[in-house]
C-alpha cells in the first residue's frame, strides 16, 4: 500500500476513535496523516477554525433550526461543481467575493459577485423583496469592510453566510469567511434602527475580527423604532474592542440596544478586551441595553475584559443558558448596570439629573459553566453595580411580583 495512502488511513480511523462525527475532507486527512507520521498526537480542535473539523459532541455539529419555523429542512440547490452558486429554494441570493466588484450585481458566484456589504445593501434597496434574501460570501478575508445597515424587512429574511453553506451545520461548508477590520473604530455590522416589528437578520458561520467598537450591533432608536427577531449562529468573533485599536476602546462581541426577541446561540467569544485599566470593564461578549425576551445560549467566551454578559436599562425577560465561560469578567460573569443613581452612590431612591434608566427584570442566568475572572481570580457569578433592591424614583417597582435575577445550576469551573 502507498505510504501516504496508508497514513491517511491511520488518521482517518484515528480521528473517529476520538469521536469525530463527520467525514473529513481529503486536506484534513492529510494534514492529521503527516502529524501521525512524525509521531505526533493530533488535537481535533486544531483543524476547528480552518477546515470545520469539531469533536463528538460539539454544539456545532447540530443542523440550524429549520428558518422556515417547522421541522423540515430548507432545500439548497447548487448550480455547479464544488457548491458553486448555492441558494436555499425559498430565497433569492446575492453573491459576494473578495474577487469581485461593486459593479456587478451578484447574480452568480463565478464572474457577477459584488465586492462589499455597502453593494449587498444597495441591491437589496433597490430590489422588491417579496422572498427570503441570502447573502452568499465565498470564503476568503475580507479586509476593513463594515456596514451601518439600514434595511430589512418585517416578514422576509436577510441570512448572510457562507457561499457553499447548506444547512448542515458545522462540516457542511469549507470553512468561515473572514472579515477583518484592522483596528477600524466601527462594527463590522451594525443594524441602525427599528420599527417596532422584526427585522429578521439571520447571521451564518461568518468569522470577525480587529473591529474596535463591536462586532455585531442591534440598535433600535428607542422604544416604539426597536428592531427584533435577529439570529446568531455559529459566528466567531475575535480581537474584539481597544486591543485592536491603539487609540480606542470598545463595547461588545455582540451588542443589542432597543432591540428584542433575538436568538445569540452556539457562537466563539475570544479575546473581547479593552487594554487600559480604566476602560477594561466597558466591553462585554454580550451587552443588553433596554432590550428583552433574548436567548443567550451555548456560547463559548473566553478572555472578556469586562462581565461577559452586561444588561443596562430596564432589559428584562433575557435567557442566558448554557455558555461556557472562561477568564472572563472584572465584577461578575453577568452585570447588572444602569444609570441611576450618580456613580459612587450606593441608593438613594430619589430623583436625579440626567437620564432615567432603571432596574432590569425577570432575567435567567443557568447551567452556564463559569471559569476564573478575567483577572484568573474567583468570580461572583453575578453582580449588581447599585444595590439589588434599590429603585429610584420615577422607575417602576415590581418586587412584589417579579425578581431581578433567577439563577440556577451554573457550575464554577475556577480552580
Amino acid at each position: 500500500m502507498n505510504k501516504t495512502v496508508f497514513f491517511v488511513l491511520i488518521a482517518l480511523a484515528s480521528i473517529a476513535g476520538q469521536g469525530c462525527e463527520r467525514e473529513l475532507n481529503t486536506d484534513d486527512a492529510f494534514q492529521a496523516a503527516d502529524a501521525i507520521s512524525k509521531g505526533e498526537s493530533i488535537d481535533i480542535l486544531e483543524f476547528e477554525n480552518t477546515v470545520g473539523l469539531a469533536p463528538a459532541g460539539s454544539e456545532e455539529l447540530g443542523d440550524v433550526e429549520p428558518m422556515d419555523g417547522d421541522n423540515t429542512r430548507i432545500s439548497v440547490t447548487c448550480g455547479g461543481p464544488g457548491n458553486i452558486n448555492c441558494c436555499s429554494d425559498d430565497a433569492d441570493c446575492i453573491y459576494m467575493s473578495r474577487w469581485g466588484s461593486d459593479t456587478n450585481y451578484g447574480t452568480n458566484e463565478t464572474n457577477d459577485a459584488v465586492r462589499t456589504l455597502a453593494r449587498v445593501m444597495f441591491l437589496i434597496n433597490t430590489s422588491e423583496m417579496d422572498r427570503h434574501i441570502e447573502v452568499r460570501i465565498k470564503r476568503g478575508t475580507y479586509t476593513s469592510d463594515f456596514i451601518n445597515w439600514k434595511k430589512y424587512h418585517n416578514t422576509y429574511q436577510i441570512r448572510f453566510m457562507p457561499s457553499d453553506y447548506k444547512w448542515g451545520g458545522w462540516g457542511s461548508f469549507e470553512g468561515r469567511p473572514k472579515f477583518y477590520g484592522n483596528g477600524l473604530n466601527e462594527y463590522w455590522f451594525y443594524l441602525d434602527g427599528g420599527n417596532g416589528g422584526d427585522s429578521n437578520l439571520r447571521f451564518y458561520y461568518l468569522e470577525v475580527r480587529n473591529y474596535a467598537k463591536g462586532g455585531l450591533g442591534f440598535a433600535g432608536l428607542g422604544p416604539w423604532e426597536s428592531n427584533a427577531n435577529n439570529y446568531v449562529y455559529g459566528m466567531y468573533f475575535k480581537n474584539i474592542g481597544g486591543i485592536a485599536s491603539t487609540y480606542r476602546f470598545g463595547y461588545a462581541g455582540v451588542a443589542l440596544t432597543h432591540s428584542h426577541r433575538n436568538t445569540i446561540e452556539n457562537n466563539h467569544f475570544i479575546n473581547i478586551i479593552n487594554d487600559k485599566p480604566d476602560e477594561e470593564g466597558l466591553i462585554h461578549a454580550v451587552y443588553m441595553n433596554n432590550a428583552r425576551s433574548n436567548l443567550i445560549q451555548s456560547n463559548n467566551i473566553v478572555d472578556v475584559s469586562g462581565d461577559a454578559i452586561r444588561v443596562r436599562n430596564d432589559s428584562n425577560w433575557n435567557i442566558i443558558q448554557r455558555n461556557t465561560i472562561t477568564r472572563s469578567g472584572s465584577h461578575g460573569h453577568y452585570g447588572d448596570w444602569y444609570n441611576d443613581p450618580p456613580p459612587g452612590v450606593v441608593c438613594t431612591n430619589v430623583d436625579h439629573t440626567g437620564s432615567q434608566e432603571c432596574p432590569s427584570w425577570e432575567n435567567w442566568f443557568r447551567y452556564n459553566t463559569l471559569g476564573c475572572g478575567y483577572d484568573g481570580q474567583p468570580l461572583p457569578h453575578f453582580h449588581f453595580y447599585h444595590e439589588r433592591y434599590c429603585v429610584p424614583t420615577g422607575c417602576p417597582d415590581y418586587f412584589w411580583v417579579w425578581k431581578r435575577l433567577e439563577t440556577a445550576s451554573n457550575t464554577d469551573a475556577c480552580p
